[in-house]
Parts: structure tokens; C-alpha cells; sequence
């Protein structure tokens, strides 16, 4: 049972991650597409918290389970944020001496399209 305990602590570690990043605006995804945006590392992440997660109950002595659940929650966190990727948030770029040509997003292709134009002259 305690084992469970460690594993799920782990687990916990990879939603808190997902949650820190979407309270501070950096990811707009729900966890769900947050861990199937790239199934592969959301896979990599979890075994690695699984294999930590299970190495750290497995030295700890059976009185500190306490410190394993934390030792795996920590673990869980940080492997999940040096794996895992979110699909990148949409940010705004402003071409200073392109704004006053572009009134709205109808009136070019893209702001890129704009901005490639401008280079090629």
C-alpha cells in the first residue's frame, strides 16, 4: 500500500508541474491535452517518476515513507519539467515599422507573410 502511495505522490508531481505552468500563463492546455500534446514524452516522463518513484521507496527505510512520498513528489515535478513539453503558447509579435500597414489580421496573409516581404526588399 505504501508503495501505491509513493508511485501516486510521483504522479502528483507531474499535475502540480502541469498546474504551476498554467497558473502562470504558460500553458492554455487542460492537463489531458497537456499530457497527450507529445504521448512520447508524457510516456518517457511517467516511467522515469515510476522507476524514481519506485527507487525511492525501495532505499528509504520503511519508517520514513514520509520522505520517500516527497523525495518522489519532487521527483515526479522536476522529471516531468525536463521531459515533458507543452504545445507552445500563442504569443503576440509586433513589427514596430509594420503596425501602421497592417490595420487587422484580414487585411494581410499573416504578419510573417508582411515581415518576409519587408526582408526580400
Amino acid at each position: 500500500m505504501a508503495f501505491i502511495m509513493v508511485v501516486l505522490a510521483g504522479f502528483l508531481g507531474i499535475l502540480a508541474h502541469w498546474f504551476n505552468r498554467w497558473v502562470d500563463g504558460r500553458s492554455e492546455s487542460t492537463f489531458f491535452e497537456y499530457i497527450s500534446a507529445y504521448k512520447k514524452r508524457t510516456i518517457s516522463s511517467a516511467i522515469s517518476v515510476f522507476a524514481s518513484s519506485a527507487a525511492a521507496y525501495e532505499v528509504m527505510p520503511p519508517d520514513l515513507t514520509l520522505m520517500a512520498f516527497l523525495s518522489s513528489f519532487s521527483a515526479g515535478y522536476m522529471l516531468d519539467s525536463v521531459i515533458n513539453k507543452d504545445k507552445p503558447v500563442a504569443t503576440k509579435v509586433i513589427a514596430t515599422d509594420k503596425v501602421a500597414e497592417v490595420k487587422n489580421a484580414q487585411d494581410a496573409k499573416s504578419l510573417d507573410d508582411v515581415l518576409r516581404d519587408d526582408r526580400a526588399l
